[in-house]
């Protein structure tokens, strides 16, 4: 008889001291297979300043997970979140928000940057008396 889905995988909540074993599965897996990245052939050169955003944004909401394999611990699966917060100037609202991927270099990958960037601004263009908004 099969063993039950929860039975070979654990569930673990992501902290900074996951940030090495994230990045990796990050590189071997979204970077390749990501449809936006696919698109416009994303190079590891220009993924890495995005990890280090999602990193920095995730790793310290309590709402981020990845599933691991129980045998191996090597991780099959994550669900980053982030927490996104109101700014009452739009030039403090997008200080930092924006997703350049090395952009100067090719127009391709500046199309994905500026597609995030303006998602994220719709947050509170959407619904402007929300404090907070938990992206997942």
């Amino acid at each position: 008889m099969r063993e039950p889905f929860e039975a070979g995988y654990l569930l673990i909540n992501l902290g900074p001291q996951h940030a090495f074993d994230l990045t990796q599965f990050l590189i071997e897996h979204f970077l390749k297979e990501e449809t936006l990245n696919r698109a416009s052939s994303m190079s590891l050169e220009s993924f890495k300043p995005f990890v280090e955003k999602l990193l920095e944004r995730t790793l310290h909401v309590p709402f981020s997970y990845a599933v691991l394999e129980k045998k191996s611990l090597k991780m099959v699966a994550c669900a980053m979140s982030s927490l996104w917060k109101n700014e009452s100037s739009a030039a403090e609202h997008t200080a930092g928000d924006e997703f350049t991927f090395g952009a100067e270099k090719d127009l391709a990958i500046e199309a994905v940057g500026k597609i995030l960037t303006e998602l994220h601004a719709k947050f509170f263009e959407l619904k402007p008396d929300l404090e907070h908004v938990l992206h997942l």
